[in-house]
């Protein structure tokens, strides 16, 4: 997935962006349900966001459209955005 890299000047505060991110993080509180954070990726991908990682304690759902969502514990892969990450290596 080619996408031009962002500069991070941090001399300028930038609030708003028009570029859309390629991926959305969200981290299940405990005065949340699930629910609510599968409401959110929905809009997310409505929106033009290609993959949504919803982290529930020490696992990771990767949702790569809407309607799909893998539950990861060990070894975590998002295809859509080449991504492999050792989750015992980021939860330890």
């Amino acid at each position: 997935m080619t996408r031009p890299k962002q500069v991070f000047n941090p001399l300028k505060d930038e609030i708003k962006t028009q570029a859309l991110p390629l991926l959305a993080i969200e981290i299940l509180s405990p005065n949340q349900n699930l629910q609510e954070l599968l409401d959110k990726c929905s809009l997310y991908f409505a929106s033009g966001v290609k993959s949504c990682w919803l982290v529930v304690a020490c696992a990771v759902m990767v949702m790569e459209n809407p309607d799909t969502a893998i539950t990861y514990v060990d070894k975590m892969n998002d295809e859509n955005l080449e991504i492999s990450l050792n989750l015992k290596e980021v939860f330890s």
